[in-house]
Parts: C-alpha cells; structure tokens; sequence
C-alpha cells in the first residue's frame, strides 16, 4: 500500500506541476500553488511514515545529525536568535549557529538577494534562569 501510496504523490506532484507550468493566473499563483506544493510534499512523507508504524515504530527521536541535516537543507527564517547559557553542559547553540550559517549559504546559492540573519548571545546564568 505505501509503494502505491507513493506512486500516486509521484504522479499528482507530476501532473500537477505540467499544469502550472506558464498557465496560472498571477493571483492563482500566489496562494495557491504554494499550498498545492506543501500539501504534496507532506504526502511524499506519508508513506515512509506509515510505513514504520506499521513495522511496529512507536517513537520518532531524530539524533542530532537528523535534525542539523534538516536545518541545514530546509530552515529558512530571515531572523534567528540563539541564546545560549554559560552553565548548560547540553547546549549545543555553536553547533547549531554554524548549521544555520550553512543553511544560509545554501539559500543563497537559490536566491541570492536573501540574506538570513542568525545571531547567537551568551547569558550568564542557567537555562532554568528565564523561569525563576
């Protein structure tokens, strides 16, 4: 069922996109299309997903690397600020700055007039500090 789940997104996100080539009004295009897009490329995902919990998966916990390698393909904030303890051993904010620089690169290389602006600042105290 999930081979032909796929197929099928396949063959919509085909169809689909031969059809907006050139032939959408300009208003059409705006708002739509956009959400035509989104909605099939959260249907490319179904598949895998039911795919695992049929198999018998209950949790989904990306590891570290999962969740850089999104960021830096996918994340595309203009503005983002990280804010970072001194005394959090977990923190991972540098890491994380420097996956959201390469993010940037590689949305420049797409579209060169946007620039994302990611700012990292240092607070010291604890990250339980915002609760007290």
């Amino acid at each position: 069922m999930a081979a032909t789940l796929r197929e099928a997104a396949k063959n919509l996100r085909g169809v689909f996109d031969s059809a907006m080539d050139g032939y959408v009004v300009r208003g059409v295009a705006d708002e739509a299309v956009p959400l035509v897009r989104q909605t099939l490329e959260l249907l490319d995902q179904l598949p895998p997903l039911l795919g695992s919990i049929a198999a018998g998966e209950r949790d989904s916990t990306p590891s570290p690397g999962d969740t850089q390698d999104v960021c830096r393909l996918m994340y595309r904030a203009r503005r983002t600020l990280l804010i970072q303890f001194e005394t959090n051993e977990l923190d991972e904010s540098p890491a994380i700055e420097k996956v959201l620089k390469e993010a940037n690169t590689i949305m420049r290389m797409k579209r060169p007039m946007v620039e994302m602006d990611v700012e990292r600042v240092v607070l010291s105290d604890t990250h339980i500090t915002p609760l007290t």
